[in-house]
């Protein structure tokens, strides 16, 4: 039966002991790890710099800590894992039969310990993340610990991955779902990181339920999900979420309490306390070190041009020898432009003495509209009324030995007649957003 108002602590014991007990279950690991004391956490947040929400912490000073592996008991694996439970695990949930994994660490590992989401080799400012009122690429990288990595697969390592962001902006902290091995860190809907662990215990650590309710619907720059008050309140206990996941037929109301966790809308965000976190405005802890390069300098000889596909040979065929290229790295918006020449006025003369430098310019037909470039030639062959300028863009990772490198990289060209404005590209590190 539902156990009534939501108790953390309750439902961990009822959900182990439902585990442990039901013969269509194989438990494969049960951890709990003692609750956290008060005299550690003063600790842990004097080491922070900051206080957590005392509602986050809940779920410590129930388990510091808390993993669980359990599979449909009638389900045999490839080969016999009883050292590698969550391999059992992974091959269960292949196989898309009822199983559940929590992976939790304690407060000082998710806090302290160094995570997988680290060293992206990716310069400040080269990227934004659409995320939680925007944040730079790299910095959200670092503010990203592991609060759930409940695939844990030793070979590729995790498709899907929780991340918790940690920063003074939030000190209740806030959840988001990360895919393709924690390339993609903003294309979820973000929530509290309390109401997820909530989420995982109600639901026993089934996949599906973390998957569907971060779901990839809506504007996740301008989204967090606020779960209504009292949304798991009377919440089906844990032998009836099992008798739901294997015979759902004959347990429909059960299973579409379950799924409805998926489909739930959230509360307001702009008109509450959490407004902040999906604010726009440029915070101090999102501004980028002053001390980042904003541009690459680079020669025509430098790079073996011919090796690349037609994009890399036609830069090499259209830029001056002997010439540098200054390539912008930064998003446009990290740039602003002083006296730009716009369509009014924009002699092909005065452009031409831009070339090699990085340009910001403004082309309402294109998408993105606003881009910053190296400008490498204008091409005056097709038609010398309307010559093309050709640009070229490209992304750069510093590797650990010094070296860098090309990531991502765009050879194109505009019209001079589909800009509405171009001039130097600036640095500005106190742009807003």
């Amino acid at each position: 039966m539902a156990l009534g108002p939501w108790d953390l602590d309750a439902r961990i014991d009822a959900m182990l002991t439902t585990l442990s007990s039901d013969p269509r279950v194989e438990v494969l690991l049960a951890e709990r790890q003692p609750p956290l004391s008060l005299d550690a956490l003063e600790r842990i947040q004097a080491e922070l710099g900051w206080e957590l929400d005392p509602r986050f912490v809940a779920f410590f000073h129930a388990n510091n800590g808390l993993r669980v592996f359990w599979v449909d008991a009638s389900f045999e694996p490839e080969e016999d894992t009883p050292d590698r439970p969550w391999e059992h695990w992974l091959q269960a949930r292949s196989a898309e039969v009822p199983c559940g994994s929590i992976q939790v660490p304690t407060l000082e590992e998710i806090l302290f310990e160094p995570s997988d989401f680290e060293g992206f080799d990716l310069a400040y400012g080269e990227h934004i993340a659409t995320v939680l009122g925007q944040w730079d690429m790299t910095m959200f990288y670092e503010r990203l610990k592991e609060i759930d990595d409940y695939e844990h697969d030793l070979g590729m390592g995790s498709y899907f991955m929780p991340g918790m962001v940690l920063d003074p902006l939030y000190p209740d902290p806030v959840v988001i779902f990360s895919d393709d091995y924690k390339a993609a860190v903003d294309a979820t809907t973000p929530m509290l990181a309390r109401e997820y662990l909530d989420m995982v215990v109600a639901t026993l650590g089934i996949e599906r339920a973390r998957r569907d309710r971060f779901g990839y619907a809506g504007d996740p720059t301008t989204t967090l999900f606020l779960a209504p008050q009292d949304w798991l309140r009377d919440f089906p206990d844990a032998s009836q979420v099992l008798d739901a996941l294997f015979s759902p037929g004959a347990n429909a109301p059960t299973m579409r309490r379950v799924q409805g966790l998926s489909t739930m809308e959230g509360r307001p965000v702009q008109a509450s306390a959490y407004a902040s976190y999906v604010d726009t405005t440029l915070h101090d802890s999102k501004r980028i070190p002053e001390d980042s390069p904003s541009v690459r300098v680079i020669r025509k000889e430098d790079f073996e041009w011919n090796h690349w596909v037609l994009g890399g040979r036609a830069v090499y065929e259209q830029f001056p020898e002997n010439h540098p290229m200054v390539i912008p790295i930064l998003d446009h918006r990290h740039y602003r432009v002083e006296n730009p020449m716009t369509s009014a006025y924009m002699p092909v003369s005065t452009i031409r003495t831009l070339i090699g430098a990085p340009v910001k310019f403004h082309t309402p037909r294109q998408t993105p509209s606003t881009q910053v470039a190296c400008l490498i030639g204008i091409d005056l062959t097709s038609n010398r009324a309307d010559p093309r300028l050709w640009y070229f863009w490209a992304s750069f990772s510093d590797h650990h030995d010094g070296t860098w490198h090309f990531g991502s990289y765009q050879y194109n060209h505009v019209l001079l007649s589909e800009l509405a404005w171009i001039g130097l590209a600036i640095p500005d590190f106190h742009h807003d957003w």
